[in-house]
């Protein structure tokens, strides 16, 4: 029998030998597991945030240059806008004053005049003529045809609130220069619409820039007018057209077209830099 305790004795030392091998193997296949496992963990972590990075990369140049875009469809927008208003703003200065472009003589008393009717009129011209009684009225206007004489550096002979007729109902005023005097529409400054109240006073300047235009025709003040326009001037008293005459015409003449021109600046309906930008 002793064969057969070493047989046994042998197949149990192999047994032990295989049982440990395996429990060994399966060991090592745990380990290498784990490894393989923390090592595809840290792979794909590395990928995730590289993927990440080139995501938020993506997503801020994105970002940067749709701010980009939008900056610049707003400048254009901004650009082509202006541009539209300043073709409109050019369009209105050349058919409402074709041509005229204010001497240095006027652009100084036009300064001087768009200035003094803020002072006068700190609230608004209508707004405060509106609140007078008839009388106060008359009294500003008064001081007013005073102020612009002063302004504009001319001496009339007289100052007239006509009545119109028929004829003169859409009259503002006029100048008379074979007698040197002003002429106003007394329902003008009496009017309930504040329009026409406050166009009495730019009235008093345009007219009283006749006045002045006369004036240096005839070499009663030399305000420093080129010689060429003292030329124009004194060809159009010859050849005044009247507004009923042709109303076109009556506006295109220098004399006129140099007076409504002056009243749209202290208006302040247009710039001087307006006109010698559109005009000359």
């Amino acid at each position: 029998m002793g064969w057969w305790s070493d047989f046994k004795s042998k197949v149990k030392e192999k047994a032990t030998q295989l049982g440990n091998a395996v429990v060994n193997t399966w060991q090592e296949v745990k380990q290498t597991t784990r490894e393989v496992w923390h090592e595809i963990k840290e792979k794909t972590r590395d990928v995730v945030e590289y993927v990440s990075d080139r995501v938020q990369t993506w997503t801020d140049r994105a970002k940067d240059a749709y701010h980009s875009a939008e900056q610049k469809i707003k400048q254009v927008y901004h650009d082509t806008k202006e541009k539209v208003k300043e073709k409109i703003r050019e369009y209105k200065v050349r058919t409402k004053h074709p041509n005229y472009v204010p001497t240095k003589p006027d652009q100084k008393v036009a300064i001087e005049a768009k200035n003094y009717i803020e002072r006068k009129f700190p609230r608004g011209v209508s707004e405060t003529l509106m609140e007078m009684t008839p009388q106060e009225r008359v009294e500003t206007f008064e001081e007013i045809v005073t102020d612009a004489a002063g302004i504009l550096d001319v001496k009339v002979d007289g100052i007239n609130a006509f009545t119109p007729s028929e004829d003169e109902l859409y009259t503002c005023g006029s100048y008379n220069w074979t007698n040197n005097t002003l002429n106003l529409n007394r329902w003008w400054i009496a009017s309930d619409s504040p329009k026409l109240v406050e166009e009495q006073v730019y009235t008093v300047f345009h007219e009283l820039m006749h006045a002045r235009q006369y004036a240096a025709v005839t070499g009663k003040k030399d305000y420093g007018y080129p010689k060429e326009t003292l030329l124009e001037w004194a060809y159009n008293f010859k050849n005044y057209v009247g507004p009923q005459e042709d109303p076109e015409r009556y506006r295109k003449q220098p004399l006129e077209r140099d007076a409504y021109g002056f009243e749209a600046i202290i208006k302040d309906e247009f710039t001087i830099e307006d006109f010698v930008k559109f005009n000359r």
